[in-house]
């Protein structure tokens, strides 16, 4: 157990904050962060040595969103590597526009026939597309013997491409992001080491988080967006399924006050956590049988939750197209007055828009009182889009964006409960922070980092040979896991390990 008990030191000062810094669950104040509580700045090396190609190579990426940056700039540095960025909004990378290696074009990626000849070629594919238009992209790259990387979770359908991925010889790795991906990463190197040193997890919790930095903070649902932000808004209300004292609870989605917890980290730091997904399939994965509370979340500032719900009530979450008239120069208060009216008939007609809002609300003052502030309710126009969520999701960006001197964050906390062969007990914690750069100056950001750096460095790895796997996968392998962190350290990211006894 050599892994567990170096570094004593470490242990000993952990000891002494042992439920104040990490995931605990406390009572929750719901009050803004405490102003004292800063991240460390920490932003990745721009200068470090890439993994060097030995003959030139063609990188084909699909997508250029909002964490393609980091990517194309770690890709930039190889001057044998080729990079060719297909996307139909060029203005998130306009500073590579035909610049030596790189070059754009603006393309609809929903074109198979048009993406089809860019990936015949090419020597590996990375699609940063929303998830939905994976599979087809997937089945473009079975036809022409590419391997494809991805971020985004691996759905049923592209799971299903397993065998055929085999057969044609291209290899298909997925969840290379945050979470899924460096969670992965982190969790899977001290699995394998709590197996080789003959120990058993009986416990294993993951929380993450991309949120602004506390001083960034200046709205109720306290977030701004970094990332496909119909995706934000919809991730709660996917089914869930976690174990909890050796038994499995699940919902179909959005039963956030029965499943909402109070989580509080990092010197005090009170935020709430929601389960993510289904959790009970890491216990598959990641070869946990003996673990009797298996849950993966996510974190958010105290306030986003009961946002959300309020969206949902109103019907602005519906992904259904509009059966009625979206005007062009509609206010956002015209807009929520007449999906109200829409999902709720049956208010009476003499009703204000905040009377309606309160039934809809169940007489929830402060939730009314978050959509004022958030500007629901405003004389702001609308940007047209096909459905409810698409328009707030654009109203929620355009407004609550990271701007001139604000800074996301994201952190990524893994604890596992261990028993050992002699019949001792240990916790180990495994951290990942960081605290992005000033986008408004041409930094990254935290959640672009995050992302963007595991999916390149995974794709720069399979180019030179090191992953050789085939078939569908995701990098739960030695052999992946142990490059990626390695190169991601080798880019200025910093990792944590803690353990110390349980008794």
């Amino acid at each position: 157990t050599t892994f567990f008990k170096k570094n004593l030191q470490q242990t000993i000062m952990f000891l002494t904050k042992t439920f104040q810094r990490f995931t605990t669950v406390a009572s929750l104040l719901h009050t803004r962060p405490t102003p004292h509580f800063v991240p460390t700045p920490q932003q990745p090396s721009s200068t470090a040595t890439p993994l060097p190609l030995s003959e030139k190579r063609n990188v084909l990426v699909l997508g250029a969103g909002l964490v393609s940056r980091p990517l194309i700039k770690y890709f930039e540095r190889d001057r044998l590597l080729n990079t060719k960025i297909l996307t139909n909004d060029l203005k998130n990378i306009k500073e590579f526009n035909n610049n030596n290696n790189i070059q754009t074009y603006d393309v609809d990626c929903a074109d198979r026939n048009v993406i089809k000849e860019f990936i015949g070629e090419s020597d590996l594919v990375i699609s940063l597309l929303p998830r939905k238009m994976h599979f087809d992209v997937a089945n473009v790259c079975l036809k022409s013997r590419k391997s494809l990387v991805t971020p985004s979770y691996a759905s049923p359908e592209i799971l299903s491409l397993d065998n055929q991925a085999r057969d044609t010889g291209i290899l298909i790795l997925n969840e290379l992001g945050l979470a899924p991906g460096i969670d992965h990463l982190l969790s899977k190197r001290i699995l394998d080491e709590v197996d080789n040193n003959r120990g058993k997890v009986i416990g294993y919790n993951s929380w993450t988080t991309g949120l602004p930095s506390p001083k960034s903070v200046d709205n109720p649902m306290g977030y701004k967006f970094t990332w496909d932000p119909e995706g934000v808004l919809m991730n709660i209300w996917n089914p869930i399924k976690f174990v909890e004292n050796a038994k499995v609870l699940s919902s179909d989605g959005g039963e956030i006050e029965k499943f909402l917890r109070p989580i509080t980290i990092l010197d005090g730091l009170e935020l709430e956590g929601y389960p993510n997904r289904d959790s009970v399939k890491y216990i598959g994965l990641y070869n946990i049988p003996h673990a009797k509370n298996v849950l993966r979340g996510t974190l958010r500032f105290s306030g986003y939750y009961r946002a959300l719900e309020a969206f949902r009530k109103i019907g602005f979450l519906s992904r259904e197209p509009f059966n009625w008239e979206v005007k062009k120069g509609m206010t956002f208060r015209e807009f929520l007055a007449k999906t109200l009216k829409q999902n709720y008939p049956s208010l009476p007609d003499g009703n204000s828009i905040e009377q309606s809002l309160l039934k809809v609300l169940n007489g929830n003052e402060n939730s009314l009182k978050d959509l004022k502030t958030l500007g629901l309710l405003s004389e702001a126009p609308i940007e047209l889009g096909t459905t409810p969520v698409q328009i707030l999701a654009n109203f929620l960006t355009k407004k609550y964006h990271l701007k001139t001197g604000d800074r996301d964050w994201v952190i990524t906390i893994q604890r596992f409960e261990i028993e050992w062969a002699d019949g001792s007990k240990s916790r180990t914690v495994a951290t990942y922070s960081l605290l992005g750069g000033d986008t408004s100056i041409g930094e990254d950001s935290a959640m672009a980092v995050s992302v963007g750096l595991p999916t390149a460095i995974a794709a720069k790895l399979i180019l030179r040979g090191e992953i050789k796997e085939t078939g569908v996968h995701y990098p739960l392998m030695a052999s992946m896991y142990t490059s990626i962190l390695k190169e991601l350290e080798n880019e200025g990211l910093e990792f944590s390990n803690t353990s110390y006894p349980l008794f």
